[in-house]
């Protein structure tokens, strides 16, 4: 190993390095960004051999992630840490100059001799986090590398990370975008549906397309037989998959004894394979239960080719998911056969119509296009999610000619989960809003609605008002969710409405309470999300409550616009740099006439 000298690095080094690491930072595309790094490095250090290896923490270990020129043979190699050059490096925590690898006594057998003279080894670190090592090589003979390059090569390491985290960061972002899109899509379609076999295949086809899977199956449970019943299967030629399996048999029948998903990547050599499956027939198979009501249903399972990437536990929240809007179009198509069956037309018609109005209002998009024009009346609101996607919306429902449902709701999370249980409870508003039920009745359905069918372990706080545009009075109920705020006229005081109630989706026995209030002309009620009063400074404290309504009674505004105009600048001002951490959404109404 070489003794360390000081040497300074040459201006023109260093501009090479600068126009070298500007393109690489210009790239997102991750395997493009790995072969940039390839040709960089062999570019900056006159390198023959660059060596990628990326570090797995879960294993403490190097594998090749992407090379250049290896010896023959070489194609993925694991190296443990302070085996070979790399993990020397591992384990030192610093960049490693040799002059001859092959006279090393630290090389690794598993690297052929008389092929790498000259070597160097640096860490690829962006923060605290290891991505992996980078190594490069000159033929035997050739000339060392000194203490420049190492420099030199260290510096280029540093900007290769900051590309990579970039590149994974890129690369997740349209994944879960991309997951998003097309489970939204999925859902859509399952919901359009009202007719149980279409339902069945469309679930089946929208599973293989969603995980890129070969086969996928459908088992309902029969309780008067005690067996898992294959009621559709996808692309399975094997007539043996048809035979019904006892709870706890195979995968399916784990998968709906333990009501918990399951993945099997190695389904052979698996303990609990069922026999119906010929060997080799199924390489990587994954279930999911359906449920309804909280009781497990079915099983959707799928599986893929041993040439295709094993299922992960990505895949495996993504199929979860799906199989949850499944469900929930299983057994609408379910209800509608039996109403077909048991009740007279018209009732059949009336739940025929309330499952469309459902999937309509899932189909329409999750927040208003534009705000309803109502005469006598300013409107306005604003909502700005934390992520891509939020878990706060707000809603305004014609119910009459003169009464409108005016909602304000907040899901306990954020990003993928909560856009899906934004969109059902959304639904759920729609279906139940009527100018024949009170706040607190519509609150009791939609609350009974959630915990029937969601178990993702969130819920939902809401203000639900139903406003008379006419007399001017508005009868409100909530469910956990910040007070509702009335500013008078002339003098702008402000009243607090605190009604109470708990979120909705966690007890089937909660109960709601209402309270009326009466606006006269130039009055108005704002409602908001706690992201709102939640949100914090520099200092870690937050903006609350009482600010708000000594803003609400320091601004005049000239319109509803104007008013969320002005609370938004002074809460974004109150933040400044620091980032959003929740969901933010307003809505006021205002009596002008």
């Amino acid at each position: 190993m070489a003794k360390r000298r000081p040497e300074s690095l040459d201006q023109a080094a260093l501009q090479r390095l600068l126009d070298i690491s500007a393109g690489l930072l210009g790239q997102l595309d991750l395997d493009r960004l790995l072969t940039s790094i390839m040709d960089g490095a062999a570019d900056l250090l006159d390198a023959s051999q660059i060596n990628l290896y990326q570090y797995l923490a879960d294993g403490d270990i190097l594998e090749t992630w992407i090379h250049r020129r290896a010896p023959a043979g070489i194609v993925r190699l694991q190296l443990q840490r302070g085996e070979g050059l790399a993990g020397k490096v591992l384990e030192a925590g610093r960049g490693i100059r040799l002059d001859d690898y092959d006279s090393w006594a630290g090389r690794t057998p598993q690297w052929p001799p008389d092929v790498t003279g000259p070597s160097m080894a640096v860490p690829l670190r962006r923060a605290d986090e290891l991505l992996g090592i980078i190594t490069v090589s000159r033929p035997p003979g050739a000339p060392p590398f000194t203490d420049s390059d190492l420099d030199l090569f260290q510096l280029f390491a540093n900007q290769a990370a900051v590309a990579v985290s970039n590149a994974r960061l890129y690369a997740g972002a349209t994944r879960r975008a991309d997951e998003l899109s097309r489970l939204y899509e999925t859902s859509l379609d399952l919901v359009g549906q009202l007719d149980l076999e279409r339902v069945l295949q469309a679930t089946l086809e929208r599973a293989t397309g969603l995980l890129e899977s070969r086969y996928a199956n459908l088992r309902l449970y029969d309780p008067e037989r005690g067996l898992l019943v294959p009621r559709l299967r996808l692309h399975q030629p094997d007539d043996s998959l048809r035979m019904p399996l006892k709870p706890g048999e195979g995968l399916s029948g784990r998968v709906f004894v333990s009501g918990e998903p399951l993945i099997v990547n190695d389904y052979d050599t698996w303990e609990g394979r069922s026999p119906e499956y010929p060997p080799g027939s199924v390489p990587r198979a994954m279930g999911v239960p359906l449920r309804q009501a909280g009781n497990v249903i079915g099983v959707l399972a799928v599986d893929r080719t041993a040439e295709t990437p094993p299922f992960t536990d990505d895949d495996q929240r993504l199929l979860t998911l799906f199989a949850n809007q499944a469900s929930v179009a299983i057994t609408n198509a379910r209800q509608v056969e039996q109403l077909k069956q048991f009740h007279a037309q018209q009732i059949e018609k009336e739940r025929f119509d309330q499952q469309l109005r459902t999937a309509q209002a899932v189909q329409a998009g999750l927040l208003p296009a534009e705000l309803p024009l109502i005469p006598g009346w300013d409107t306005a609101a604003l909502w700005r999610p934390a992520l891509q996607l939020g878990g706060d919306y707000y809603d305004f429902i014609a119910l009459d000619r003169d009464r409108w449902g005016i909602l304000m709701a907040d899901v306990s999370d954020k990003g993928v989960p909560a856009a899906l249980l934004m969109a059902v409870a959304r639904s759920l508003f729609r279906v139940y809003a009527s100018a024949e039920l009170a706040p607190r009745e519509t609150l009791g359905k939609v609350n009974h609605e959630l915990v029937e069918s969601s178990h993702s372990g969130m819920f939902v706080t809401a203000i639900y008002a139903i406003a008379d545009t006419r007399s001017g009075e508005v009868r409100l109920a909530a469910a956990g969710h910040p007070p509702a705020l009335i500013v008078r006229h002339p003098d702008r005081r402000v009243e607090v409405v605190r009604v109470g109630g708990m979120p909705l989706g966690i007890l089937e026995e909660a109960t709601f309470r209402e309270q009326a209030i009466h606006l006269n002309p130039r009055e108005g009620m704002v409602l908001y999300t706690d992201g709102i009063t939640e949100a914090f400074d520099a200092a870690g404290e937050q903006f609350g409550a009482t600010r708000l309504d000594a803003l609400l009674h320091q601004t005049e505004a000239a319109s509803a616009q104007d008013l969320i105009a002005c609370l938004d600048d002074a809460v974004r001002a109150f933040v400044g740099e620091t980032p959003a951490s929740d969901d933010v959404a307003y809505l006021v109404i205002r009596r002008s006439a």
